[in-house]
């Protein structure tokens, strides 16, 4: 008979795959958010407007801005497609306070004025003291928000 070994309690500091678990997908593997030193940011996959089975898919963004000077970022999402890609579409540069987190529900909608598609959002922003703002994306059905694709 083989008794199973047992796993070691973490050590001090030492991170488990509970704390590295993204809630979106539960995967400890899954790609982490960006980090406050990075300018551009490529959100691959991003998605709005009707899916399979009345499902009604969206994006959101989260920015925060976890320096101590304001910052601006702008948004371009150029469109995929199977016979070309689309236009890409581009905001102005808007702020965002320093210390603060801004969320954009539906950013493609809301931001860009897309009312359908998939493709790669970009994220850029400029920064006075380098420390440039976290970008965050979570993609989901609006229509059973529990399921969320990252």
């Amino acid at each position: 008979m083989s008794v199973p070994r047992r796993a070691r309690p973490p050590q001090r500091g030492q991170a488990t795959s509970a704390k590295l678990a993204w809630l979106a997908s539960g995967d400890p593997s899954m790609t982490r958010p960006g980090t406050a030193r990075t300018a551009k940011a490529y959100l691959l996959g991003v998605l709005n407007g009707p899916g399979p089975n009345r499902t009604v898919l969206q994006t959101d963004l989260v920015l925060a801005n976890v320096g101590g000077q304001s910052a601006q970022a702008s948004l371009s999402f150029t469109k995929a497609s199977t016979k070309a890609a689309g236009p890409t579409l581009n905001t102005a540069p808007f702020g965002i306070p320093a210390g603060t987190t801004q969320r954009y529900d539906n950013v493609l909608f809301g931001k860009l004025g897309s009312g359908s598609g998939v493709g790669v959002l970009t994220v850029t922003t400029t920064s006075l003291d380098g420390t440039y703002p976290v970008v965050l994306a979570e993609s989901f059905d609006n229509t059973n928000p529990s399921k969320r694709f990252g």
